[in-house]
């Protein structure tokens, strides 16, 4: 057994004190619901959350662990580069719905410019994983824990190339 979130992005988490190392802890489980891994896909389920973070396949109602992944996907875009992959482009002060799903279906998110002149390519690999628009393709949450940028800015303090996750470092803080 386990839990779909179902509504991962950066409002969801909170230090859990003042402290700069404090632990980040997920809140509002509003969404969240359990399932067994032999019922998985979950095809039950509403086209509930944030439609930013919503990955393709929830957009087809087949819900599983990859979407959450998907989510945190896009959480470390916006987190990288200070805006989401995927939008109304055209409208972005009042977008149109349709808009936005029809980019996360059909649009393969960018990851040049000007806001990722700064970022790894460990940070940027790590990204289009958790961004692969198949779900089976898709890393699990365990397997990106273990990818080499995550890793090495949280779970290691002896970074092989400091000055590069220096950068990816300065990324999140200015968020």
């Amino acid at each position: 057994a386990g839990i779909l979130h179902r509504d991962i992005k950066p409002g969801n988490f909170m230090f859990l004190d003042d402290r700069p190392d404090a632990p980040i802890k997920a809140i509002d489980f509003g969404l969240a619901v359990f399932f067994e891994a032999a019922a998985l896909p979950r095809t039950d389920l509403g086209l509930e959350g944030t439609p930013w973070f919503m990955a393709p396949e929830v957009l087809s109602s087949k819900v599983g662990p990859p979407s959450d992944v998907w989510s945190a996907g896009i959480m470390a875009y916006q987190l990288l580069c200070g805006r989401l992959p995927f939008d109304d482009w055209a409208n972005s002060a009042a977008p149109a719905l349709s808009k936005i799903w029809k980019a996360i279906l059909g649009d393969a998110p960018r990851m040049e410019g000007s806001a990722w002149a700064d970022v790894s390519p460990q940070a940027k690999a790590f990204v289009g994983a958790l961004l692969t628009k198949d779900p089976a393709a898709r890393p699990t949450a365990r397997a990106a824990l273990r990818h080499p940028f995550p890793h090495a800015l949280f779970f290691t303090h002896n970074i092989p190339d400091k000055q590069e996750h220096k950068q990816d470092q300065n990324k999140r803080k200015q968020y």
